[in-house]
């Protein structure tokens, strides 16, 4: 890793570090690996994985699900350590062409970006919403009927007003804006 000093440095270092834990993580629990560790230099390149992510709105064991069998097969024969691909293979341009490839062909209408809006669109509203939780009193059945009505209709009101208000702030990737 380039040593430089700052606070962008701080922010890229934790990056880098998330990031490569995430890319650890899933080759462990989804390729058996018991143990596996990335060079400085392959814990930079993961960062290609975090922006394929955001590019194709995928997830991160989905992007390696589906290149890991990929560049294994392709290079069965010659070893490749344990894992049997190497990081700069996975996240180069070829990659990334496998990749689109594969999301035109299972996410043919746009599926991985509706799910994605979703998902993040309850995200965001959950965060919004937290600690409103309330409970009813059901030894009054009726009461406990319209103060659910009641409250079913107030949050009904707020998602729209927050929906609103969301639309407003352009920013990369609002999954409010159409």
């Amino acid at each position: 890793m380039v040593e430089c000093d700052g606070y962008m440095d701080e922010v890229i270092g934790k990056r880098v570090r998330r990031m490569a834990g995430r890319v650890e993580e899933i080759v462990k629990r989804e390729f058996g690996l018991t143990w596996w560790r990335l060079t400085q230099e392959d814990e930079i390149r993961c960062l290609r994985f975090e922006q394929w992510e955001e590019k194709y709105k995928v997830s991160l064991t989905w992007i390696l699900k589906t290149l890991v069998p990929i560049w294994r097969q392709k290079f069965a024969r010659y070893s490749m350590g344990a894992f049997g691909v190497k990081i700069p293979t996975l996240v180069g341009q070829k990659s990334e062409e496998i990749l689109k490839e594969k999301i035109k062909q299972l996410f043919p209408d746009g599926e991985n970006i509706r799910q994605w809006k979703a998902t993040e669109q309850q995200r965001q509203w959950s965060q919004y919403r937290q600690g409103v939780r309330q409970t009813e009193n059901w030894e009054l059945p009726m009461r406990a009927i319209k103060e659910y009505q009641r409250r079913m209709v107030r949050e009904r009101k707020d998602r729209n007003s927050f929906e609103k208000m969301a639309r407003w702030r352009p920013y990369r990737n609002n999954p409010w804006i159409s």
